[in-house]
């Protein structure tokens, strides 16, 4: 987003980055008693060995519009919530229960946060349509 000059959503796709790289932080340093560098075999809940929020590579198409690439971090935020929802709700460590569940109240602001950006970005575009129709 940012090479294509749409530097506000390059900010918000810097910062929900950060935070994906805060959880494992804060996962490391709660579950102390995990090796968190462990590599996960290709058929574990992780497929591909990655992390659930990876989105499609066509997301990264710089033809991307800005609308599209909001779609396509939401589904990826959308993965991960839906990750941690089941780990938080399958496991029967304690430990990961509670990262787990921390997790899943910070992807659901992740969420809300995308949806409240696309909808902006959507009325902006009904806005342009309508000027350009009435032009």
């Amino acid at each position: 987003m940012e090479a294509c000059g749409n530097q506000d959503v390059a900010a918000l796709f810097r910062q929900l980055a950060g935070y994906s790289r805060l959880h494992l932080d804060e996962a490391k340093a709660k579950c102390v008693r995990y090796d968190a560098d462990v590599k996960l075999p290709p058929d574990s809940a992780w497929p591909d060995n990655e992390t659930p929020e990876k989105t499609t590579l066509w997301a990264g198409d710089p033809a991307l519009s800005r609308l599209g690439a909001l779609k396509a971090a939401l589904v990826g935020e959308r993965r991960g919530l839906e990750f941690y929802y089941v780990i938080a709700n399958t496991t029967n460590d304690a430990d990961i229960r509670t990262v787990a569940k921390e997790f899943v109240r910070e992807e659901t602001e992740h969420v809300e946060k995308l949806k409240r950006w696309i909808e902006q970005e959507e009325a902006a575009l009904r806005e342009t349509k309508g000027e350009h129709a009435l032009a």
